[in-house]
């Protein structure tokens, strides 16, 4: 080294700038012959643009980043930039399991608040020399790996279509039958995936399509056998397409026959309807067949291009076919339809037509995307609240361990750290409360504690907090609040949630040089509270869902959070008989305003 240290370019990937002052912190205090040069990206895009520059030896990855979450995050890094090694920092909150972050990619898997400067060098000079002896191994097996494979003849022979497919999935052999079955050369599957399940020991039967574009069906047998010095598996085919396509002509036959009440029409090979029952004119409103029959099936729908597409498959002799398209009725209405079809085969064995079951769908089509809407949500408030909890305890942890272990000498910085602690374990307080909140609403235990309150005290208390926390972004409060506002009988530590809430997303969509405007005023016999900024504002099409369980606006709007606040709000100001409501333009600010009837009912919201 000639007397001077060795520098490894890190790149830390994480939206905590407390995470980045530790690390950093740890990284000074390493000892040897090796320095750190510290760089870092809040978001896996700037991360990904920085790497794409070159010179970054390794990489510290906070998985739950604003852009992207969990595994996915390692995955995609290790996909553009496989030649960099990672080493994936992760919280003490049941995330994934050190082998899954090591088979996704990573060099080695640390847990924040339990790694010192030593465990933290180490690691990372480890993942660098692990990454350069991968690539070594990798090459040499590239140059060594065999091209050339020997099969028996009785596979070659067999008039069956053979396969042989490896552990990974990967063809390994097809035979000549198993070529003219798929319609395609060997060279055009070997080394590609089966693409279908595959077990020792099972029958199945597969859709395949050929390589001209037709579909057949497939009868395939699994075992397993030993084949140039592994196991793998002999999938053996065998085309069964027209015994499936007489099969099928005979279930549509006795379907219809059994749900001759459902709604039924047929029609010639033009697609021309020639009968439709009295079910299909009512689902389609029409009061007699002469205003159907002879007209193309194609008319009543709205995309005609799908119907089309269904006639002609059908008349090419591909079996039953089955579509889901949106029907219009006869005052216009759309709809959704479920439509199964077949060919009608006449006394030569021709097609002469077609036959159709129908059912309205309309009702099942939207419970399932209010159920796909649900899980999503779900899905997104776990990994919010998962990411906001995780955020406060690992600065809580990572500082309390600096301190306990006297590498804090400095008062001064006692106090930083110490007011860092503070701060962030109020932060976890309030967000375990709105998820106890949200529990007791959904559990019907939600209750408010009403006792006579000032409401201007309240009102210019909460005003007095936040002028200290919105002065160090450059933003002002104003204030109107009359000293006459009378008191009343509220839950005060629960409006003052409410009030506080409106306060911090004002301020977090508020830009330096910023005013924030709080206003309280007796309306109509009630309290009206409006706060209003000039930030960013909200999307049009964001506003009627911001009060919304889990909702957190996309684009400009998103401000963070785990999507309880608004919520929350709008069920303490409705349990005390009043309103909330928001007017906002996007890129000139918002405005929240709730209501409170003077004379409060009291009690249990869910009474």
């Amino acid at each position: 080294m000639n007397g001077q240290s060795e520098i490894i370019k890190v790149l830390l990937v994480d939206d905590n700038p407390e995470d980045a002052r530790l690390i950093g912190a740890l990284l000074a205090d390493a000892k040897g012959d090796v320095s750190f040069d510290l760089e870092c990206a809040a978001r896996l895009q700037s991360g990904l643009e920085r790497l794409h520059e070159g010179g970054i030896d390794v990489i510290l990855l906070d998985l739950p980043l604003p852009d992207i979450d969990g595994l996915a995050t390692l995955v995609r890094l290790h996909a553009q930039i496989p030649e960099v090694p990672i080493v994936v920092l992760g919280g003490t909150d049941g995330g994934p399991s050190t082998a899954h972050v090591l088979q996704k990619g990573a060099q080695d898997y640390l847990v924040k608040g339990q790694v010192d400067s030593n465990l933290l060098v180490w690691s990372l000079r480890h993942a660098i020399e692990r990454q350069r002896m991968l690539a070594e191994l990798e090459q040499r097996t590239q140059e060594s790996q065999a091209l050339f494979y020997s099969l028996d003849k009785i596979i070659r022979k067999n008039p069956d279509g053979s396969i042989i497919v490896d552990k990974a999935g990967v063809v390994r052999f097809v035979n000549p039958a198993a070529e003219s079955l798929l319609g395609r050369k060997s060279e055009e599957l070997i080394g590609e995936m089966f693409g279908f399940p595959i077990m020792a020991g099972e029958k199945t039967e597969l859709e395949v399509i050929r390589k001209g574009g037709e579909v057949a069906t497939m009868e395939m047998r699994v075992v397993e056998m030993e084949w140039e010095g592994e196991i793998v598996c002999l999938a053996s085919l065998r085309d069964i397409t027209e015994r499936k396509q007489a099969e099928r002509q005979l279930l549509v036959a006795e379907t219809a026959i059994r749900t001759c009440i459902g709604a039924i029409a047929t029609a010639d090979r033009d697609g021309g309807l020639t009968y439709v029952n009295q079910a299909l004119l009512k689902l389609w409103g029409y009061d007699s067949p002469e205003e159907m029959l002879g007209r193309s099936m194609s008319t009543f729908y709205k995309e005609a291009d799908g119907v089309e597409q269904l006639t002609q498959a059908l008349l090419s002799g591909t079996g039953i076919q089955a579509a889901e398209l949106a029907g219009k009725k006869k005052d216009g209405t759309e709809f959704i339809v479920e439509l199964r079809a077949a060919v009608i085969i006449g006394a030569e064995g021709e097609n002469v037509g077609l036959t159709f079951s129908l059912a309205d769908i309309t009702e099942r089509k939207r419970a399932e995307e209010a159920q796909r809407d649900l899980a999503r949500l779900k899905s997104e408030f776990i990994s919010n609240v998962s990411h906001e909890l995780r955020t406060p305890l690992q600065s809580i942890k990572g500082f309390t361990k600096l301190m306990l272990q006297e590498k804090v000498p400095a008062p001064e910085r006692q106090r930083e750290f110490l007011t860092i602690i503070d701060k962030e374990s109020e932060r976890l307080g309030q967000l375990v409360e709105s998820v106890l909140d949200v529990s007791r609403l959904e559990n019907g235990r939600f209750e408010l504690q009403k006792e006579r309150q000032s409401i201007k005290d309240l009102l210019r208390k909460i005003v007095r907090e936040f002028r200290a926390v919105a002065g160090e972004k450059g933003i002002a409060i104003s204030e109107s609040i009359p000293a006459a506002l009378p008191e009343m009988e509220v839950d005060g530590e629960r409006l003052r949630r409410v009030v506080v809430n409106l306060l911090s997303n004002a301020v977090k969509s508020s830009s330096a040089g910023g005013n924030i405007a709080v206003r309280a005023e007796i309306k109509d016999d009630r309290l009206l509270v409006r706060v209003a900024d000039q930030g960013i504002g909200i999307p049009e099409e964001a506003i009627p869902h911001l009060f919304e369980r889990f909702y957190q606006a996309e684009g400009s709007a998103k401000v963070g959070g785990a999507g309880l606040g608004l919520h929350i709000s709008k069920e303490i100001i409705e349990a005390h008989g009043g309103r909330i409501w928001v007017e906002s333009e996007e890129g000139k600010g918002s405005t929240f305003s709730f209501a409170l009837p003077l004379d409060q009912p009291g009690g249990d919201p869910h009474e």
